[in-house]
């Protein structure tokens, strides 16, 4: 596994980025709970809220894309992907809707305990997901195309 270096973009070239990529004015831009190898911050452009998100590579932004298009439900929300793209050839950038909320690692025990349903829940939604447009088994690519057999 390659080792990788999370970008670090200074607000005016996420503004900047923001103002190329997006068709509304940006009013507003916060920085997110980061993943470990990418930068995150949200934005507003008229009323709406988004997610802009910065990683050597777009590959796992297009898996992205392909889990909301073909697994999103009611029961399994998954951010509606805006835009993939290019900020230069050592970066690449995704744009997606922005969903309120707190990741699991970031809650403590007792909140955990409590949302322990919810997330049962998901996992039981994810277990109901069809896919007949998937082949093979292990990690998927951006296509739902897995490269095991069995």
């Amino acid at each position: 596994m390659a080792i990788t270096t999370k970008p670090r973009l200074g607000r005016a070239r996420v503004e900047a980025l923001l103002a190329a990529v997006h068709p509304d004015p940006v009013t507003r831009i916060e920085p997110l709970p980061e993943g470990e190898d990418s930068q995150v911050v949200r934005f507003q452009a008229r009323d709406q809220w988004y997610v802009l998100r910065l990683r050597p590579s777009a590959a796992g932004f297009r898996k992205d894309a392909y889990a909301a298009a073909h697994c999103a439900s009611a029961a399994l929300p998954i951010p509606h992907v805006v835009r993939i793209g290019a900020v230069d050839d050592t970066l690449a950038y995704c744009l997606s809707a922005y969903v309120a909320g707190t990741t699991v690692q970031d809650l403590d025990g007792p909140a955990l305990d409590a949302t322990l349903p919810q997330v049962l829940a998901l996992h039981e939604a994810l277990a109901r997901v069809p896919t007949p447009r998937t082949t093979g088994f292990g990690a998927f690519d951006a296509d739902g195309v897995a490269p095991a057999p069995s």
